[in-house]
């Protein structure tokens, strides 16, 4: 039989003028609180493992979270310094190519210059060939 709160008390009221029923009943409620507190405590136990486990799962996700963090951090510091490093040296071959900058421009002037002459070289070549067809026609 299974006791609610409004029925122990109208029982224990009822109940209160007569000795030995008053006894019957007070051992009732003593079972029903031990019942009571035992079903409140492992209530609260359970609750209890329910945050801690929470609690755990949520320390963990931090957890996970600080080390994608760090590795992150030391990802983006690999590529800072290889950033920089590229910096120094794209800088080291500026410098080089500016240095070689001279030497282009006389390439270049050596370039047109040839190609000058291997123009005249060819005029050159044509107008021997002219004269010497002339030279012919005149020995002929």
């Amino acid at each position: 039989m299974q006791f609610t709160i409004h029925t122990i008390f109208s029982i224990t009221y009822k109940m209160s003028s007569e000795k030995e029923p008053e006894q019957s009943v007070n051992e009732g409620l003593n079972k029903n609180n031990q019942d009571i507190n035992k079903l409140t405590e492992e209530m609260f136990l359970k609750v209890a493992d329910y945050l801690k486990g929470e609690i755990l799962a949520t320390t963990e996700d931090y957890k996970l979270l600080e080390t994608m963090n760090k590795v992150t951090r030391d990802r983006y510091q690999e590529m800072s310094k290889m950033a920089q490093n590229l910096v120094v040296e794209m800088a080291n071959y500026q410098r080089i190519y500016n240095s070689f900058e001279p030497y282009i421009q006389q390439i270049d002037e050596i370039c047109e210059q040839v190609d000058f002459l291997e123009k005249v070289t060819n005029e050159l070549d044509e107008y021997s060939k002219e004269l010497e067809s002339r030279l012919k026609n005149l020995t002929k």
